[in-house]
């Protein structure tokens, strides 16, 4: 959160400075059209109602080819295919007995499980491929040039795995008061690695905001580099009714791009 802020602060700072550079020249780049290709690390985590832990980040990447196009000196029109690995963690211990089976009444004995419990771990990996349509305002010089990109996502899944565990533990003097597979004293292992495509919803949608950079080292040839936020509005799994979602996703891109010569 601490560096989201900051990050905001930043790109605040930095809007200024755009609209205070008046005097700076400004490239000609009306009907420019450019190819790039650019890939980074991205930073994603899940929010999900169901755990009582928070989900932990996962490192991932994204990267894929864009076209661009100045539809003015100062802005340009953004489309781009990417692929889009995210995922996240979760670890979550159940301990006792949940709800009313806290307390567990055999005739005129009552039984009190505080050892027993529910351990759960789950490290998701989930792969998009995401297609960005963004506007872009640009301003610099024919050398150096910084901008600011807002816009819009959409996510196709392509595939997702999960690798996790589930461990039960029941204390021994509990265990014959419940129904299998709970029955059974001491601990109960279950692995998890493989598909999980089905859990998740198979689109995603959002918006993005982006602030870049672009060092010309050549009249076609440059170099970007762009950190940015991606926000999701769309469940994350297939079964509507869990509440969650993908969480602030932070990216650095960056890339290589290629101007076309006007005619």
């Amino acid at each position: 959160m601490k560096n989201s802020k900051r990050y905001f602060t930043l790109l605040y700072l930095i809007i200024i400075g755009l609209f205070a550079q008046d005097g700076v020249s400004q490239e000609i780049s009306k009907g420019q059209f450019n190819i790039g290709f650019e890939g980074g690390v991205q930073f994603s985590n899940a929010e999900d109602t169901r755990t009582l832990n928070p989900a932990s980040s996962k490192t991932g990447y994204s990267l894929g080819p864009y076209f661009e196009y100045y539809i003015s000196d100062l802005f340009s029109v953004k489309l781009g295919l990417y692929f889009d690995n995210r995922g996240f963690k979760i670890d979550d211990v159940f301990t006792g007995l949940a709800d009313t089976s806290q307390i567990i009444t055999d005739s005129t004995v009552i039984i009190y499980c505080p050892s027993s419990y529910f351990h759960v771990t789950r490290n998701y990996t989930v792969n998009y491929l995401t297609i960005p349509l963004s506007f872009r305002y640009v301003k610099g010089t024919e050398k150096f040039k910084i901008y600011i990109e807002a816009g819009a996502y959409y996510s196709l899944l392509v595939n997702a795995n999960r690798i996790g565990q589930d461990d039960l533990y029941v204390e021994p003097e509990c265990a014959p008061h419940f129904e299998e597979p709970f029955n059974v004293p001491g601990h109960q292992y279950e692995d998890y690695d493989g598909d999980a495509t089905s859990f998740f919803n198979t689109n995603d949608f959002g918006v993005s905001l982006f602030l870049g950079g672009i060092v010309q080292f050549s009249p076609q040839w440059g170099l970007t580099i762009s950190p940015g936020f991606m926000f999701s509005f769309s469940k994350l799994y297939s079964n509507p009714e869990i509440d969650a979602k993908w969480k602030q996703d932070f990216r650095i891109n960056a890339g290589i791009v290629y101007s076309l010569k006007k005619k």
